[in-house]
C-alpha cells in the first residue's frame, strides 16, 4: 500500500487534505484511489490523471483499498476486477459498506453482459475497458467527478439547512414555557411535540397581577419553518398587546387588535385558531374566547368525568380585518380545585389509530375518562401522550400540543371525611437547593406529627433521593426542574417526585414490604443512586415513566414509628 510519485519529470507533492485556498476561497481538489495489482496499469492511470491536478492514491489489492477508504475521504475509486485474494466485485461490496455513496469505476478486460451486470449489482457506477483508452478515461472520470461535486454541494447545503433548523428548534423550545410552573395559586403543565423539528403551535401563560393570568393556545395553519417564524412573531405581538392592557384587559378588544395585525401584516394565505382567556384565582373563574379552535375540556380528578365546552365560539383569526369578536363570544367557567382545564391543538383530537380512524373529541373524552388515571395536571399531558404512543396512534402528522392548568389545592383538604395536609413545590436541579427542601419537609412532619425521629428520617429520604435525581438523572443540568408533592393523610405520609431526567432501568418498579424489590434488576444500583437507603425507610416505593416524565411515589406508615 503506497502513494507513489511518477518518475523524475513529474513533480508532485504529498498533500494531506483535498482542499486548497486560492485567492481566499477554499477549493475542493478531487481525490482518487487507483486499485490494481498491475503496477504498469497503476502508473499509466496516474500519469494520465495527474495532468488534471487530482490527488492520487494507489494500492495493489482489494484489502489495502478497504483500509485506505476507512482512513481517507475519496471522490472516486478506479478498481480492477481481476485481482488475487479479493477480486474487484468483493472489494466494491466492502467499500460500499464503509461509504455507500462513494462512486466506483470497475476496470475490466471482460465486457460481456453478465460480467458487467455483476459489477453494477455490487454498486459500481461505471466501467472502463482494458486496454484503457485515455480519452474515454478522462471523459468518464470528469463526468463522475462533476456529478459527485454537485451531489456534495447539495449535501453541504442540506447539512447547513439542517443545522439552522436544529438551532431554530432549540430557540423555539426555549421560547415556550417550561413543562411545569407552579406558585401558591395555580399549576401549569404542558407537552409540545412538533411534527418536524419546528412547528406552528403556540401556547403560553402571562401573569397579570397577584390573582390573574392570561392563558392561551393557538395553532397556525401550515407546518415547518414558515409556521415557526409566524409563531415567534405572533407570540411577541400578543405579549406586547397583553402588557399594554395589563390593568384592564378586555379579551374581545385584544383579539380584534391581534386579528387586524395578522390580516394586514403577517398572513397571506395563513390563518390561526386560538383559545385565549383570563384566569382569576380569587374568583375561581376562567373567562375565555374560542376563535375557531377545538373546544376546551374540563376533567374532574374526583368524579373522573370530562366536560366539553363548545356552546360558544367564533371564526379563526387572520382571514379578514372586518372580523369582530365581542362579549357575546366569551364563555365563563367556574374553576374547582379538583378540576384540570385542557387546552390543546387539533394534532391531539385528529390523531388516527392503526386502522386510520380519527378518534375526535368524543374519543378523546373516552380515553381521558377510561384509559388514563390522572390526579394532577402535572402529569396529565405526559400520561395522555404516553397512552397514545403505546397504542400506536399516528401523532406525527401534525404538531402535538397539550397545555393544562389547575388551581392549587388548599394546604388542608377534606375529602371523604379524611383530612389531608400537603405542600407542593418546585426544586431546581442544584445541589444547594436540596438541603433547604429536605429541611422544609422535616419541619412540616414535625409540625404535623410531633415525631422528631420520623421527621429526621423524612429529611434523609428526600435529601438522598433529590441528590440522586440531580446527579444521575439530570447529570447536574442546572436549569432542570423537579416537582415534589409532600402530603400527610391520617396515618401515612406520601412523597411524590416528578422529573424529566433519564429513563431509569427498569423504568417501572413497584416495591413494598410484602413485595420486596430485586436490587439485581436495577442496573444503576452500583452508581450511587442510594435506593437501598431509601427503600429501607419506606413502606412502599413505585416508579413509573410516562413519555419523558419520571414519577416516583413513596409511602411511609406513621403507625408504629
Amino acid at each position: 500500500m503506497s502513494i507513489e510519485k511518477l518518475g523524475l519529470t513529474i513533480k508532485t507533492k504529498v498533500v494531506n487534505t483535498s482542499k486548497t485556498c486560492i485567492g481566499g476561497i477554499v477549493t475542493h481538489i478531487p481525490r482518487i484511489l487507483i486499485v490494481d495489482d498491475d503496477r504498469i496499469t497503476v502508473k499509466t492511470l496516474k500519469f494520465s490523471l495527474l495532468k488534471n491536478d487530482y490527488l492520487i492514491d494507489s494500492c495493489f489489492s482489494g484489502m489495502d483499498a478497504i483500509e485506505l477508504v476507512k482512513k481517507n475521504e475519496y471522490d472516486l475509486v478506479l478498481l480492477d476486477v481481476v485481482m488475487p485474494v479479493m477480486n474487484g466485485y468483493e472489494a466494491c461490496t466492502k467499500i460500499h459498506e464503509i461509504s455507500d455513496e462513494l462512486p466506483v469505476i470497475l476496470i475490466t478486460a471482460n465486457t460481456e453482459d453478465e460480467y458487467l451486470k455483476e459489477g453494477f449489482d455490487v454498486g459500481a457506477i461505471d466501467y472502463l475497458r482494458k486496454p484503457i483508452n485515455q480519452v474515454e478515461l478522462q471523459a468518464r472520470v470528469k463526468n463522475i467527478l462533476r456529478i459527485r461535486a454537485a451531489e456534495k454541494e447539495k449535501e453541504d447545503i442540506y447539512d447547513k439547512l439542517r443545522k439552522e433548523v436544529k438551532l431554530a428548534a432549540r430557540i423555539q423550545e426555549n421560547m415556550l414555557p417550561k413543562w411545569v410552573y407552579l406558585d401558591e395559586q395555580i399549576i401549569f403543565a404542558s407537552h409540545y411535540v412538533p411534527s418536524g423539528d419546528v412547528g406552528g403551535d403556540l401556547f403560553d401563560w402571562i401573569k397579570l397581577d397577584a390573582h390573574r393570568y392570561v392563558a392561551y393556545v393557538a395553532d397556525i395553519s401550515g407546518h415547518g419553518v414558515q409556521a415557526a417564524l409566524l409563531m415567534t412573531a405572533i407570540r411577541n405581538i400578543l405579549k406586547m398587546f397583553v402588557e399594554n392592557m395589563r390593568t384592564d384587559l378586555h379579551i374581545p378588544t385584544l383579539l380584534n387588535q391581534l386579528n387586524h395585525r395578522l390580516s394586514m401584516e403577517l398572513f397571506d394565505t395563513n390563518y390561526m385558531t386560538l383559545i385565549l382567556g383570563v384566569i382569576d384565582t380569587r374568583l375561581k373563574q376562567f373567562q375565555f374566547l374560542n376563535a375557531g379552535h377545538p373546544p376546551l375540556l374540563e376533567y374532574n380528578t374526583v368524579t373522573k368525568k370530562t366536560f366539553i365546552y363548545n356552546k360558544k365560539g367564533s371564526v379563526p383569526m387572520g382571514w379578514d380585518t372586518e372580523i369582530k369578536y365581542s362579549d357575546d363570544d366569551i364563555e365563563t367557567l367556574q374553576l374547582r380545585d379538583d378540576s384540570v382545564i385542557l387546552l390543546y391543538t387539533d394534532g391531539l383530537n385528529e390523531s388516527i389509530d392503526e386502522e386510520g380512524n380519527e378518534f375526535g373529541i368524543e374519543g378523546l373524552r373516552s380515553i381521558i375518562e377510561n384509559e388514563i388515571n390522572v390526579e394532577s395536571c402535572i402529569t396529565f399531558p405526559f400520561r395522555l401522550k404516553d397512552y397514545m404512543s403505546k397504542k400506536n396512534f399516528n401523532i406525527k402528522q401534525d404538531d402535538f400540543t397539550l397545555f393544562c392548568f389547575q388551581l392549587q389545592d388548599d394546604s388542608n383538604v377534606q375529602r371523604d371525611g379524611v383530612l389531608t395536609k400537603k405542600i407542593l413545590f418546585k426544586v431546581r436541579s442544584m445541589l444547594k437547593d436540596v438541603g433547604y427542601t429536605a429541611l422544609t419537609c422535616e419541619k412540616k412532619v414535625l409540625e404535623w406529627t410531633g415525631d422528631s425521629r420520623l421527621a429526621s428520617e423524612i429529611e434523609l429520604v428526600i435529601d438522598e433521593f433529590l441528590n440522586n435525581i440531580i446527579i444521575h438523572g439530570y447529570n447536574y443540568k442546572h436549569d432542570a426542574i423537579i416537582v415534589i408533592e409532600f402530603s400527610f393523610r391520617k396515618d401515612k405520609i406520601a412523597i411524590k417526585f416528578w422529573d424529566k431526567g433519564i429513563e431509569w432501568v427498569p423504568a417501572n418498579i413497584n416495591y413494598s414490604r410484602e413485595n420486596p424489590y430485586s436490587f439485581e434488576d436495577d442496573i444503576f444500583m452500583e452508581s450511587g443512586k442510594g435506593i437501598h437507603l431509601v427503600l429501607s425507610m419506606v413502606n412502599c416505593f413505585s416508579r413509573m415513566r410516562f413519555e419523558n416524565i419520571n414519577e416516583t411515589i413513596m409511602e411511609i406508615d406513621i403507625e408504629g414509628k
